[in-house]
């Protein structure tokens, strides 16, 4: 199987929380059970030891950093074409664990927006774990 996870967590302040943790769990999980896993997480979160560990064990991680909208777009609420998501469908995953640390994380955050619409026809099952409320 071929597992991808991808962290909603943006990183700065806060690069490491509890829903990391768990994650982290899983995915470390997969690759002990002989699971291809792929990691797409905050550039800051992508230093996290446990990121490291799973790297050491052959998962690829996708480091991202944060992408700004132009003015027009972000009152549009319309993202640019965003090319970060390529690596997440190049990966051909089985299924998409999609981590967030708060209910409405991958809406709140304009980065996501392409790729939440992108999941709607996507080739692969994805779920979705919310870690916390609002």
């Amino acid at each position: 199987m071929r597992l991808a996870v991808l962290s909603t967590n943006p990183g700065g302040v806060w690069p490491w929380g509890a829903s990391e943790e768990l994650w982290a769990a899983a995915a470390a999980a997969a690759l002990a059970e002989g699971h291809q896993v792929g990691v797409w997480v905050a550039a800051t979160a992508a230093a996290a030891a446990a990121v490291r560990d799973l790297a050491a064990r052959g998962a690829e991680v996708h480091a991202r950093r944060p992408r700004h909208m132009r003015l027009s777009n972000w009152i549009a609420r319309v993202p640019a074409p965003d090319p970060r998501w390529a690596s997440l469908f190049n990966f051909r995953p089985d299924v998409l664990l999609l981590s967030q640390g708060a209910t409405f994380d991958a809406g709140s955050y304009p980065e996501f927006l392409t790729l939440l619409r992108r999941l709607d026809s996507a080739p692969f099952p994805f779920g979705v774990v919310s870690h916390g409320g609002a």
